[in-house]
């Protein structure tokens, strides 16, 4: 059988009733589609079948359950963890490491590149037949330039709930389907650890015209949203680490604080104590004290969140800046609002999450247009 071109990367539980839009936004742009099926009992690898051969490719599908692989599972209840964790609890299983269960999937790869997209994404573009050629156009360009292995474009989350774009940022979808990249981390897993191991630093292309992936978060299936799922999973690794008597990394430990900043800002201080902030790269130590001021803010500590957000911001976090501004309003700081004006222009065409989210941009100027 000859070696597909491209290859769709998905890790999916229950998403009968989106798939087929994200499918429809493909169109025959793919010679495979790979994926793990986590327990769905929707009838969801017959969708994909049915989808996989309309669509002229070959589907290759493994199939995990608490019943099949329960070393890879946790139940979501309080008695899984040693501290406690804010919100309701499910009783849902959930998978331990979403890197683990996406290897499987991207094991089966056999096309030249991959594609990652997940079941309520769809490829985003003006009119019929602009997503395919925009898959097509970076695949060419990934032929001809041997330097360049990941490819970005620009990703929205479209909340159904906020009823408003949550945030843009620029997100891996496209690599060059090589042995040694896979995905790393428990959650927020990526490739992206990858992005700058060449020399020059070049190894990766920004797409901002041409192709884009919009996240619904519309999937009706049970268990596609778990309240606080992320920080179940990251808190469920920190305390899996600390029994056996590891280390947990900087980067579990400050995507674990950033997790919980708002819903439990106590737990996030407690995590970032963790963190060996003077060995950090300039990037995290920027990420570092951003979410410090995240943490800062939610716990009642507007000056202590403006002066962690001003520490990022001296590292090039341009979200950090306009934050600070926004602390400064509320602690009534002389020239907050000029700061605030030139923060909010030097925000826009930036991506998420080191430049503003939307709602951030949102207050920004409804302040500015208000006062």
């Amino acid at each position: 059988m000859s070696r597909p071109r491209l290859s769709l990367h998905l890790m999916v539980r229950n998403g009968a009733a989106v798939l087929p839009r994200l499918m429809r936004s493909v169109g025959r742009a793919v010679g495979e589609i790979c994926c793990v099926d986590d327990g769905s009992d929707d009838g969801t690898p017959g969708v994909l079948r049915r989808l996989a051969s309309d669509a002229g490719a070959e589907l290759r599908l493994v199939e995990i359950s608490p019943a099949t692989r329960p070393e890879m599972y946790f139940r979501d209840e309080a008695s899984s963890f040693r501290r406690e964790v804010p919100g309701d609890h499910t009783g849902l299983f959930l998978l331990r490491d979403w890197s683990a269960a996406r290897n499987l999937a991207l094991e089966l790869c056999r096309g030249d590149y991959v594609l990652k997209l997940d079941a309520d994404d769809e490829i985003c573009e003006k009119s019929d037949g602009e997503a395919e050629c925009g898959l097509r156009w970076v695949t060419d360009y990934l032929d001809e330039n041997l330097m360049v292995d990941f490819v970005m474009c620009p990703y929205r989350v479209d909340d159904p709930v906020e009823r408003v774009p949550h945030h843009v940022e620029m997100y891996t979808r496209i690599w060059r389907n090589l042995p040694e990249t896979r995905f790393r981390e428990v959650c927020h897993e990526n490739v992206d650890w990858r992005r700058w191991e060449r020399a020059t630093g070049s190894n990766y292309l920004m797409v901002k015209e041409g192709l884009s992936v919009v996240d619904h978060r519309d999937s009706p299936g049970t268990g596609a949203r778990v309240p606080h799922r992320n920080l179940k999973v990251l808190l469920r690794e920190l305390e899996r680490c600390e029994d056996a008597g590891e280390a947990p990394s900087a980067h579990l430990a400050m995507y674990l604080a950033q997790e919980a900043a708002r819903a439990a800002p106590d737990l996030a201080l407690d995590v970032l104590e963790l963190v060996p902030a003077g060995e950090l790269h300039a990037r995290d130590q920027a990420w570092y004290h951003f979410v410090r001021g995240e943490c800062l803010e939610a716990a009642g500590s507007p000056r202590g969140a403006a002066t962690e957000y001003g520490l990022a911001k001296v590292l090039g976090h341009r979200r950090a800046a306009l934050r600070q501004a926004l602390a400064w309003r509320g602690l009534g700081v002389a020239g907050w609002r000029q700061m605030l004006s030139d923060e909010l222009a030097r925000n826009r065409g930036r991506y998420y999450p080191e430049a503003a989210s939307f709602p951030e941009l949102s207050e920004a100027e409804t302040l500015l247009n208000k006062e």
